[in-house]
């Protein structure tokens, strides 16, 4: 984000997760523990990320220093709620810190945040009138894939693929727009496979019109990772390559649209 603030871009995160977790984090912060949470709010506060939303409010005013970093937030000249998905201040820069650390899973009665704040920013940056860049995560498709837990992973899939389908609308709109979709790595081992009813005797019967998801372990796994891309510069993104090739790519789209 700092090179691409150099270059003039608005910049934006949404997460489901703390706004200090790693996926998030990683744009921002340099520390040398992702886990650093109360250093990596701290240094959020001067990163001048244009719009934010997500959780983590305990590492800015429950801090082990003392200090209350959401002051420090008014002070940066930050349009803050701590409470609800307010519409953002076009003038100012917007942060949203709506849950002590995570905000809840779909299954927990999430509603749809991670849809709301994408819209929100695209409308946010695009009434500004320059390039923008926002990193959207959906954080609980991995963690339900830790716990296990297909209910929770197939919710937030769909979720996710919800949110998507605004930012596909939004590129419709604006084709000079680049989306790249992907994900650090696989968690689960997850696979499709047949759906069995068992009766109380224990015998099972597979039911056609049905599948299941099934789990190979609760921990990342060696799985390639599909990389979707869409709207200008989409195909720098075919074929194989090592994950760290994506940042270049970016960049390489980046400069074929200044041509």
């Amino acid at each position: 984000m700092e090179q691409l603030q150099k270059e003039g871009y608005q910049t934006g995160l949404i997460s489901l997760t703390s706004i200090t977790h790693a996926t998030p984090a990683s744009f921002y912060a340099h520390v040398t523990d992702r886990d650093m949470h109360e250093e990596i709010a701290a240094q959020l506060v001067t990163a001048k990320v244009d719009f934010f939303a997500g959780g983590g409010k305990k590492f800015f005013n429950q801090r082990a220093d003392g200090k209350d970093l959401f002051q420090s937030l008014v002070e940066e000249n930050y349009y803050l709620d701590t409470v609800q998905l307010s519409n953002p201040v076009v003038d100012r820069p917007n942060a949203y810190v709506l849950a002590e650390d995570g905000i809840p899973s779909k299954t927990e009665g999430r509603g749809d945040f991670l849809k709301d704040a994408t819209k929100m920013a695209l409308d946010y940056f695009d009434q500004k009138k320059r390039p923008f860049f926002l990193m959207v995560e959906g954080s609980y498709i991995d963690w339900g894939g830790h716990a296990e837990d297909a209910e929770m992973m197939v919710a937030e899939v769909l979720d996710f693929d919800k949110t998507l389908g605004t930012v596909l609308d939004y590129v419709k709109e604006h084709p000079n727009t680049l989306l790249v979709v992907t994900a650090d790595h696989e968690t689960g081992g997850v696979s499709i496979g047949k759906y069995y009813e068992v009766d109380e005797a224990g015998n099972k019967k597979e039911v056609n019109d049905k599948v299941a998801v099934y789990f190979n372990s609760n921990q990342h796994s060696g799985e390639l990772i599909p990389v979707f891309a869409e709207g200008k510069g989409a195909e720098y993104f075919q074929g194989i390559y090592e994950n760290n090739e994506i940042y270049h790519k970016l960049f390489q789209a980046i400069n074929q649209n200044k041509k």
